[in-house]
């Protein structure tokens, strides 16, 4: 439940302002969508803040989309910097240090931290624009 309020209230409007940004034509979520359709690989660093209620933890992982598979590693809190987790469909391995273990599936009931960039990732990649507007700042468009 905290996760999907995580996902209504931090990732959903970061995605719209996101589609937002540099929009200059009628035609500017779609070529968004089409330019993340057309990578083979992604590589993207975020910082990602969780709140499950009685705390709240920051973490920087980088996200790696490539043909082999995808992965994310916690670069910060230094305490669990350089943990690994590679994704697939039917799980993950967390590694670190050379030792694996596997995790398993993910829950799909909400939106975990480390969910947080592949899912915008498919987002824009897969997502359906339903609108965009443009705008001007400081007299660019």
């Amino acid at each position: 439940m905290k996760q999907r309020a995580f996902a209504q209230k931090i990732l959903a409007p970061l995605l719209v302002l996101l589609a937002l940004c540099g929009c200059r034509s009628a035609d500017t979520g779609h070529t968004l969508r089409e330019y993340y359709q057309s990578l083979n690989a992604a590589t993207m660093d975020v910082v990602v803040c969780a709140d499950f209620g009685d705390r709240s933890v920051t973490y920087t992982l980088r996200y790696a989309n490539t043909p082999e598979g995808e992965s994310v590693t916690v670069l910060a809190p230094q305490e669990i910097a350089g943990i690994k987790v590679n994704l697939t469909p039917d799980g993950s391995r967390l590694q670190y240090d050379g030792l694996v273990l596997e995790t398993g599936a993910l829950p799909g009931t909400g939106l975990s931290p480390l969910e947080a960039a592949p899912f915008a990732l498919r987002a824009w990649r897969d997502g359906y624009v339903l609108s965009q507007t443009s705008d001007s700042y400081q007299g660019a468009d």
